[in-house]
């Protein structure tokens, strides 16, 4: 029996094979294999939204549009009691 390396990025085992790649909305520049963000012209690099914790629970404080920094907070403990971080966002 025969296993793709990497099945993501070909039509294999179609009859005709042909390779995925991506095509940039912004630009029009191909990429291979599938790229998020078009080596180009950098398009879908930095979203208008970004979802993620906050540090400030009263939505009375936060608004859509304000900035923000990101921070790290205590998420959880490892077996070790290692303090785990995750990150955080922070309005200034």
């Amino acid at each position: 029996m025969q296993k793709a390396l990497a099945p993501e990025i070909s039509t294999w085992p179609d009859e005709s094979p042909q390779l995925i790649g991506s095509t940039c909305g912004g630009c029009g520049a191909t990429a291979f294999p599938v790229q998020r963000h078009c080596p180009k012209c950098s398009v879908g690099e930095m979203p208008e939204r970004v979802e993620g914790r906050l540090t400030e629970n009263d939505p009375a404080k936060v608004q859509f549009g304000q900035r923000v920094e990101l921070t790290m907070v205590p998420f959880t403990t490892d077996d070790d009691d290692n303090e785990i971080v995750t990150f955080a966002f922070k309005p200034v």
